[in-house]
């Protein structure tokens, strides 16, 4: 009665209760932010975004920003759908202009919570905590038919199914669900970050989304909330690599920093955000870790003109100060001189000198 807090809402619980009584910024103070935003990404060297949005900020922010001015809306959008209507409403999704700026390209669903909160759905108790093994939730709580189904209408209206799974027995339970109706393999698994000897080979051709600085954060926690004998689960890069999973890296901004080469440092070395090793037989090398987070991602999102250099291809690219793949990842990431997008200088200049931390 007097305000304070007594106790933890965890996941559906916060989303439901909480997050419809925010109230919602005017529009345009979204669209400063997403300005802002867009400046951000710039400075990494980002050129173009897979992001998670809802209808009412597609229709408010940036359509508006697209339509009034293209050269400022200079971050390509690769639009995954957050609303949870179902079944699903295609009529404004087929009603919103499609160019190489903004486009829908996926349908978003969680199926579990994560690690930190031990809300991550597992196959056996986590060792902190037992016998609690998490949760499933949304669709996966009701059904592996709904998920199918789900999964089924999404792909039937020309999107991709993004699942957010973080647990082992969330992955398990997604993939039972969507293998029979994605023989393309265009699902995208989000995040992965524990994953049973199993199911690794499920993962050929298949798309494990994933975000390597969660690795270098959720390394404090892993160990206590998994036990020795599972930390072999916890962020399986170079397993996935060699099983021929399809690496498509990000960030999942604002949770942690959207700066790439910081996800790249954590990928390549195996450093948490302390400097402490953790799974560094998992460790990529810096062309396979770039591959993910470009052309990776890109055809995830199902967007074969981003994400590479080549004829015919979007003139987006960024210069570094230093070879990254000769780089000392070890001491830090190479600088940013510039960023190209579209052909366009959005950030820095081209030939500038920029020092390196080598």
């Amino acid at each position: 009665a007097r305000g304070t807090p007594t106790g933890l809402l965890l996941e559906q619980a916060a989303w439901q209760l909480v997050n419809p009584r925010i109230p919602v910024p005017p529009a345009a103070d979204r669209q400063a932010a997403v300005r802002r935003a867009i400046a951000h990404c710039h400075a990494f060297g980002i050129t173009a975004v897979g992001s998670m949005e809802y209808e009412a900020d597609l229709r408010e922010v940036y359509e508006p920003m697209r339509a009034q001015d293209p050269q400022a809306f200079s971050l390509r959008v690769l639009a995954t759908i957050l609303d949870r209507d179902w079944p699903l409403d295609r009529s404004w999704g087929a009603a919103l202009p499609a160019d190489e700026r903004l486009r829908i390209v996926g349908w978003k669903s969680f199926a579990d919570g994560t690690l930190g909160s031990r809300t991550a759905r597992m196959l056996r108790p986590y060792a902190d905590d037992a016998p609690n093994r998490g949760m499933l939730v949304e669709f996966a709580a009701h059904s592996m038919e709904r998920v199918r189904t789900w999964a089924a209408d999404t792909l039937a209206a020309g999107y991709s199914p993004s699942v957010h799974v973080i647990g082992d027995e969330a992955l398990r339970v997604t993939l039972d669900a969507i293998e029979p109706v994605d023989p393309a393999r265009v699902a995208r698994y989000e995040h992965c970050q524990t994953i049973d000897d199993a199911d690794l080979p499920r993962m050929r051709g298949r798309i494990a989304s994933m975000q390597p600085l969660h690795k270098a954060y959720d390394a404090a926690v892993a160990p206590a909330r998994l036990g020795a004998d599972r930390m072999r689960a916890f962020f399986r890069f170079r397993d996935l690599a060699d099983a021929g999973a399809h690496l498509a890296f990000g960030s999942d901004w604002p949770i942690v920093s959207c700066d790439p080469w910081l996800g790249i440092r954590a990928a390549v070395t195996g450093l948490d955000v302390d400097g402490r090793p953790c799974r560094t037989d998992q460790n990529l090398s810096a062309e396979e870790s770039l591959v993910a987070y470009t052309r990776g991602a890109a055809d995830a999102l199902r967007a074969p003109d981003l994400g590479r250099l080549a004829p015919g291809a979007c003139a987006d690219l960024c210069i570094l100060a230093s070879d990254p793949f000769a780089h000392d990842w070890s001491r830090g990431t190479p600088n940013v001189a510039a960023t190209i997008a579209g052909g366009r200088v959005v950030h820095g200049a081209v030939g500038a000198r920029v020092a390196s931390p080598e």
